[in-house]
């Protein structure tokens, strides 16, 4: 699958505190469901200075926000949900849903994979 990746800049320049020290080499973010298909996308790393990145898919209405702030505990990857088709067993891909609208995930950091 293609993603298109765009940073946006909150505005607020470089990070004012301390990185997390659990995380020195960034941390891979896992927002998907378990049994269900997924993409991983890798994130430039660091971000340039605190704000988001976008990531969209090119092949289903995925989209998702991850917020960054510059620092060596930044995100370097997130792992998301594919949204090819929905049926209540999840998406195959038999089925094309692209008409659906995305629905929005919420990375939880607790669940990043090491």
């Amino acid at each position: 699958m293609s993603h298109r990746v765009h940073f946006q800049p909150s505005g607020r320049g470089k990070a004012q505190c301390a990185p997390n020290p659990l995380y020195p080499k960034g941390i891979a973010l896992d927002g998907s469901k378990p049994g269900q298909l997924s993409c991983t996308v890798t994130l430039p790393y660091p971000a340039p200075e605190c704000g988001m990145w976008l990531v969209f898919c090119d092949q289903c209405p995925m989209s998702v926000m991850i917020t960054a702030a510059g620092r060596i505990d930044d995100p370097v990857s997130v792992r998301v949900r594919c949204q090819l088709s929905e049926t209540p067993e999840g998406p195959t891909p038999d089925t094309m849903g692209a008409g659906e609208q995305a629905e929005s995930l919420q990375v939880n950091p607790k669940r990043d994979v090491k």
